[in-house]
């Protein structure tokens, strides 16, 4: 026969095949090679994408790997409302390697609505509302949101299945872990998106290391944020399923286990007997051994700073931290100093540095 099936393969796998004829004991002819990927299938947990296999795309080319489904939903024809693609720079480079998921949005008015998704390959249980999604994530540059949309869509990646299932702000312009547990998924979800839409602001985010894994027994909590803090008290929240917590606190930078510990019944926590004007670091982890499930991974650094105080006299502040790249938008002056401009001029004042005259 002049044809065969091969079993047993790797899905998305790239493979060689040689073919000669055999046409007697002692005689074939030339082998023949010729490469061909093996078909996209539902890809069993944990998956991991770092994009460092791909080649650079840009606008018009996104060069995603190999099974990702992209969507663009664009009012007007342009190829600079919105869209995503394999991002490659040493300038800017991803949190593994050179390469990352660039994903930008124009700050047009006219492209308001305007909408790019790139899409997983399908995963093997995802309607079970079992999975998570780990990645690293930053924008890049200050002046921008930072926010997208996580969406699920079925296999084909069809556009009428798509569900936004939450809302992701990154909060930095350095990268920095992020969790989302899908545990509102439905039947027929297969792939997960990352969607972005135009909202007369500009957006450039870089994603990276992206994860789809198994929720575990005891999940980590997500979401840690300073709800309030006083000169000598702070209290930090998280999200959980869970009822109970451990929590660790001390001066930022210090190694776990030599820190405060302490634990909650409920997804907050406020520590007391600080000192102001003063950087700590806290951890936290969900405690589930009541349910035999052990505790989570612990979540953390957080860092949060107490308010202000007074300062001892004789005080002196030389700007030496600074590598002098304050500007109008951010002064970068040195912590508990405060710009107040009083006039109707647009006058600015922000920590600088120059060859003549230091900082």
């Amino acid at each position: 026969s002049d044809s065969t099936e091969i079993t047993g393969l790797t899905p998305v796998t790239n493979y060689d095949f040689y073919v000669k004829g055999n046409c007697s004991a002692t005689s074939s002819s030339y082998a023949v090679k010729v490469s061909a990927f093996s078909p996209c299938a539902a890809i069993a947990t944990p998956f991991f994408e770092n994009f460092d296999a791909q080649s650079s795309g840009f606008s018009t080319n996104p060069s995603l790997p190999a099974c990702w489904e992209y969507y663009r939903g664009i009012s007007n024809a342009s190829n600079f409302a919105t869209y995503q693609y394999t991002y490659s720079s040493s300038f800017s480079p991803g949190y593994s390697g050179l390469n990352s998921l660039r994903m930008y949005a124009s700050s047009s008015t006219t492209y308001i609505g305007d909408t790019s998704i790139s899409m997983t390959p399908e995963i093997q249980g995802l309607d079970s509302a079992s999975k998570m999604i780990e990645f690293y994530g930053r924008k890049t540059s200050s002046f921008y949101d930072g926010e997208f949309y996580l969406t699920v869509a079925n296999a084909n990646g069809d556009v009428s299945s798509i569900r936004i299932v939450d809302t992701v702000k990154l909060n930095s312009t350095t990268y920095e872990k992020y969790t989302y547990y899908l545990d509102g998924t439905q039947s027929g979800d297969s792939r997960v998106g990352f969607m972005l839409v135009c909202d007369g602001g500009t957006e450039s985010s870089l994603l990276d290391n992206i994860q789809i894994l198994d929720i575990p027994p005891c999940p980590e909590p997500t979401a840690l944020s300073l709800t309030g803090a006083t000169r000598t008290s702070a209290t930090i929240a998280w999200s959980s399923s869970s009822t109970a917590f451990n929590i660790e606190v001390g001066p930022v930078g210090y190694s776990q286990g030599t820190g405060a510990s302490y634990t909650s019944t409920t997804t907050s926590f406020t520590a007391t007997g600080l000192t102001s004007n003063t950087y700590y670091d806290a951890y936290v982890r969900a405690n589930c051994t009541a349910t035999g499930d052990g505790t989570s991974n612990w979540v953390g650094p957080f860092t949060f700073k107490t308010e202000c105080g007074s300062f001892s006299a004789p005080y002196t502040e030389t700007f030496g931290y600074s590598d002098g790249s304050g500007n109008s938008g951010n002064p970068d002056l040195p912590d508990c100093w405060q710009v107040n401009n009083y006039s109707t001029y647009n006058q600015i004042v922000y920590v600088d540095k120059s060859s003549f005259a230091g900082n």
